[in-house]
């Protein structure tokens, strides 16, 4: 559930990153001006338990013009004092001495979420900006929390603004997870290549030559048929294979009639068709259902039967054609 949560969470970033004024929202920088992101650990220099430990830090390198904004915008937010003996020598009650600070601040924002806000200690000439994430800390879960998040801050950063962003419904999750285990699934899946072996053997036995040809017919309508549901982007859920399997199921049907009626072939193809309509009808149906299940397992039934319907007039049929010349 947390990697789920984690993809979710970068699906809905874009990565738009701004530098802005606090007071005015002029934009000073944004994801123009970065070169790269990475992020960089350092050991606290602190003796107390607190402060030790290790700490994470966002290492943001700017270009040479974002180099140059930075450094001017370091200079013009940075923190000053100025004594106002002069403002306050008319106010007896206070003293000469007092300072007075007034800060300019700029806000660091990613994906209009501000991430600080804050002025600059001194001038930074280096083009490159460390901001510490969390705290200096010795335990491993909170350590790898904020390695995590200054990783996610620093490929959305590396990437830059992302165009496509995508919405995400928080009203009602689906986490759908299946109740088959890995093994289970495993079993299930030899068990059908087991079936399809022993079907496939029958033919040769039953038919010689002919059963031979349908098996290769066979096997290349389960190799195409995974080609064309790998190219259309059909969504493989649980479903969507039990619907892969029927969709085996009725070629091999279709297959044992056009080799028992292999001198009728297409009367046999036309009766076969006929009995699916129903079948074709529900399939195209499911296939407009937005429920994924259920969509995946009429999206995988309906282009086994059309791969079904095309590839034994071209292929199957052509195959047995070249059997019967040869024993006229």
């Amino acid at each position: 559930m947390t990697g789920t949560d984690k993809i979710i969470s970068n699906l809905s970033t874009t990565g738009k990153f701004e530098i802005i004024d606090s007071d005015t929202k002029e934009i000073l920088m944004t994801n123009s001006d970065i070169k790269q992101a990475r992020v960089m650990y350092g050991s606290g220099n602190s003796t107390t338990t607190a402060n030790s430990g290790t700490t994470v830090y966002l290492d943001i390198e700017f270009n040479k013009e974002g180099a140059k904004k930075l450094e001017e915008i370091s200079n013009q937010y940075v923190a000053t004092e100025e004594n106002s003996e002069e403002q306050n020598q008319t106010e007896e009650s206070e003293e000469n001495t007092e300072n007075k600070t007034e800060e300019k601040k700029i806000t660091m924002n990613i994906d209009d979420n501000e991430i600080m806000s804050t002025s600059f200690d001194e001038p930074i000439r280096i083009g490159k900006l460390q901001l510490s994430i969390g705290s200096a800390t010795t335990d491993k879960e909170a350590l790898q929390g904020y390695i995590d998040q200054a990783t996610s801050m620093a490929t959305v950063l590396d990437t830059g603004n992302i165009p496509v962003k995508y919405d995400i419904s928080t009203e009602s999750n689906q986490y759908i997870l299946s109740d088959i285990t890995e093994n289970e699934a495993q079993i299930a899946i030899y068990a059908v290549l087991a079936i399809i072996v022993i079907g496939l053997i029958f033919l040769v036995i039953k038919y010689k030559k002919l059963g031979l040809l349908g098996v290769i017919s066979y096997i290349g309508f389960i190799s195409t048929l995974s080609i064309v549901i790998r190219y259309t982007n059909v969504v493989i859920a649980l479903e969507g294979l039990v619907g892969m399997v029927m969709a085996l199921i009725l070629n091999y049907i279709l297959v044992k009639k056009l080799l028992e009626k292999h001198e009728n072939r297409i009367e046999a193809y036309k009766d076969f068709f006929i009995k699916m309509i129903p079948i074709m009808i529900l399939v195209i149906t499911f296939s407009f259902i937005k429920w994924i299940p259920i969509s995946s397992f009429g999206m995988t039934m309906f282009w086994g039967i059309a791969l079904m319907a095309i590839y034994n007039v071209i292929i199957t049929n052509s195959l047995l054609k070249i059997e019967a010349r040869k024993e006229k």
